[in-house]
Parts: structure tokens; sequence; C-alpha cells
């Protein structure tokens, strides 16, 4: 019985997995030194730090390497403290450091060591796992006189971080309703897939030769319950800086496997549909096996999508990108590399790359309007995609005259608002349908 009491007053005071103080015990070791030190004591900073990708490291590689991660962040932090310093789990993947005294430039000094520490790969069964940590830092008592509220805007200072320009930052006031903001998308977005808010859109791509259509590009959308319908550029950019843009990804993928497979009574079957993919699904390291399970769940030929990713995505980690695309492009995925021209990539390095498709930047076709020397720039950007035997598409055609100079440069097929919107899929289905049995779009 005592040895369960025992056990019992662990759990209420430690995290069991990595031995620190859990989020209560670190409220209220907060709350006293706060209370010690008065309006006019020394103060107390806080450091709340955040694991990105820690769920996918769990899904793709089972629980056991994220508690093998937690454990050695743990001891990191641990490690790396200063005398007086505590270390507490705040939450799955929440680590915070108390700083008791410390004055802004120290907290800074501090953080920035502790991100350092944490910036080695993690050993993970014979693996080497670089992870992404952002931290956010608050400071008392202008940043909160509570344990609470100091602890509340620490994390808020996290949220800001992922969306900034380091991966450090300290609480600003002014994040509050951003990052309140930003949390409520986020939160609503990792359940709309459960509740049957998110929709697929697609929009046609067209030979610019004839006019004909010969694909589509997947577009998601999200069926706010209190906002209405929210194109991507509302919750898309907070997505990609968590692992959810992973989630999102497989979600739309396997809705336009759904779509391609869907069975229907003389039905023409769809064109070729792309799916974009973002810079960190290529962090999975089982990203081909998981599409193809998907593909194969619904007896989809993995010819019949065609996976898009940005130039600038591509080449961020240009060898983890080649072992990707060729693993993807020998399961037999067409592949893309979307807004071609806006990544000033090396040529000879884009060559190596088994992608037959180039989408070639809207914002290149307007400035080209503009200037020669900006024409000669697009002349010369689908210059370089024909010789290495690509087939050019230019994105956002709104105009004949933009039409005409992508035909005039050699870019065999155009996407944007001349041909048509992008359109809720079954909507799609129907244009297509038609298409198909009467000539006319």
């Amino acid at each position: 019985m005592r040895r369960m009491e025992e056990q019992l007053r662990y759990v209420a005071r430690f995290d069991v997995r990595t031995g620190l103080l859990n989020r209560t015990s670190l409220l209220k070791r907060m709350a006293g030194l706060l209370e010690r030190d008065g309006a006019t004591g020394p103060g107390l900073a806080l450091l709340c730090l955040d694991i990105d990708g820690l769920r996918l490291i769990n899904d793709s590689m089972g629980y056991g390497a994220g508690d093998q991660i937690l454990t050695e962040m743990a001891r990191r932090l641990t490690q790396s403290s200063g005398a007086g310093e505590e270390v507490a789990r705040t939450e799955g993947d929440g680590f915070a450091v108390l700083l008791p005294g410390a004055s802004r430039d120290r907290a800074w000094e501090t953080g920035q060591n502790l991100l350092d520490a944490l910036t080695p790969a993690f050993d993970v069964d014979g693996k080497e796992i670089v992870l992404a940590i952002n931290g956010g830092l608050a400071l008392s008592p202008g940043d909160g006189s509570t344990a609470e509220v100091l602890l509340a805007n620490a994390e808020s200072a996290v949220v800001a971080a992922k969306g900034g320009a380091t991966p450090m930052t300290f609480y600003d006031s002014a994040m509050n309703e951003d990052a309140r903001e930003h949390v409520e998308i986020l939160s609503g977005l990792r359940g709309a897939a459960r509740r049957h808010e998110l929709r697929v859109f697609l929009q046609p791509l067209v030979t610019l030769a004839d006019r004909r259509p010969v694909g589509a590009e997947a577009l998601l959308r999200w069926q706010h319950p209190e906002l209405g319908l929210l194109p991507p550029g509302r919750f898309m950019p907070l997505a990609e800086q968590s692992s959810l843009i992973c989630e999102l990804t497989e979600w739309v993928f396997d809705a336009v496997c759904g779509l391609i497979a869907e069975p229907g009574t003389g039905r023409t079957p769809l064109p070729l549909v792309s799916v974009n993919l973002s810079a960190r699904d290529f962090d999975l390291p089982d990203l081909a096996a998981r599409l193809l399970a998907i593909a194969g769940r619904h007896g989809v030929a993995p010819a019949a999508v065609k996976l898009e990713v940005t130039e600038t995505a591509a080449f961020a980690s240009l060898e983890r990108t080649m072992e990707q695309v060729a693993a993807l492009a020998g399961a037999g995925f067409q592949m893309a590399i979307d807004d071609f021209g806006t990544g000033y990539s090396n040529i000879a390095q884009l060559g190596r790359l088994p992608a037959d498709w180039l989408k070639i930047d809207r914002s290149l076709l307007v400035a080209a309007e503009r200037s020669e020397t900006d024409r000669a720039v697009l002349a010369a950007v689908a210059s370089f995609g024909l010789v290495l035997g690509k087939t050019l598409v230019v994105e956002g055609i709104e105009t004949e005259a933009q039409a005409a100079l992508a035909t005039e440069l050699g870019c065999q097929v155009g996407q944007g608002y001349l041909f048509a919107k992008p359109m809720p899929a079954e909507t799609f289905m129907g244009w297509w349908q038609a298409y198909r049995e009467t000539g006319v779009r």
C-alpha cells in the first residue's frame, strides 16, 4: 500500500515518461516564486519549447520512437540547464524551462543555448532524426504576474515563432489576438475532416493549342461552420507550420483516389488529377508507401495521379528530395515541379529530378507582359524546360493575350480563370462528362 501511495504521489508531481516536473508542478513552482518575489523582485523568465512533427514520428515509426525522442530531449535540456533552472514537460510535445531571476538578455542567451543543444540529430533505433523545435519566452511581471498567465503567454510566443523568421521569440501583447486566432483555426482544422468540413475543388488544365482538357489540379477548401467556405490562404500557411499539413495531404490524396475510383454507370474516367505535396511531406521516410497504400485501397493505379512539389520545397534539401521523388516516380506516380522559375534553382540539378511536368508560376507571366526584360526571363525559363524535355504548364492565365504569349514561348498546357475556375468535385465531374460527350466546355 505504501509503495502504491508513493507511486501516486510521484505521478501527481512528475511526468512518468521523462521524470521531469509535470505541468501542475511547474505552475505550483512558478506561483511560489512569484509570490515570494512580489512585484519588485528579480522576476521570472519562462521558456516554452515545442517539438514539431512528433505525431508523425509516432505514426510512421511507432510510439517507441517518439518516447526515445522525448527521453533524449529531457536529458539534453536537463544537462544544458544551469543552476536553479528547472525543466518540465507541459504537454505531449511541449517542454518548459523555468529561469528564476533571469533578465531579458540572459533569458534569450539561455534559450539560444538550449535550442543549440537540441539541434543535433536524435538517434532513434539507428536512424538520425532532425527535429524542428520552436521556443517562446515570457518574463514577469510585464508578461504576466500569475503562473497561469505567464505560461499561456510563453506558449503564445511559441505559436508566433512557428510563423516567424527565427525559431524563438519573446511574447508581445499584440500576439494574443493573432495567436488566439491561429490556435482556433488550427484546433478547428484538426477535426475538420472528422466533421466532414473539408472539400476538394478541381481546376482543369487544358492544352493551349486546342483548349482540350487534359487534367485537373485538386485544391482544398474548408467549409467552416461559422466563417463559411475558406480558401486555402486562410488556413494552409498555418497548417504548413506544423505536421498537420501532412495529414491534410493524405486527406486530399485519399479523396482524389476516391473520385477516380468512384463507380458510375457510363461515366467517363477522370483525367490525370494532381495533388500538391508540401516540403514537410518529404520528411516522412515512408511517404511513397503511405500514398501507395491509399491508392491501393481504392484500386487506383499510381499513374492516374500526378504529385506536385514547389521548386523551393524541392530544393530545400536536394538529396532528400531526390530520394523521395525517385521513390514516388518509381512507384508509378507522375511528378511535377510547381512554381517553376521562382526558386532560382540550378538547372543541372533540376534535370536530375524524375519530373515530367513543370508548372511556370503566374508571376513570371504577369511580369513578362510589362517589360521586355521580364519577357526574356520567361522565355529563358520556358526554353530550359523544353530542353529538359518537360511538359510546360503555365498557371494563372486570365486573358487571351497571356494564353497567346505562353503558346508563343512553347508552353503546351495552361491553367487559369480564362479556361475554368476551381469548382467543387461534383461540379467538375459533370463538367468533364459533358465535355467528353459533346466536346463543348
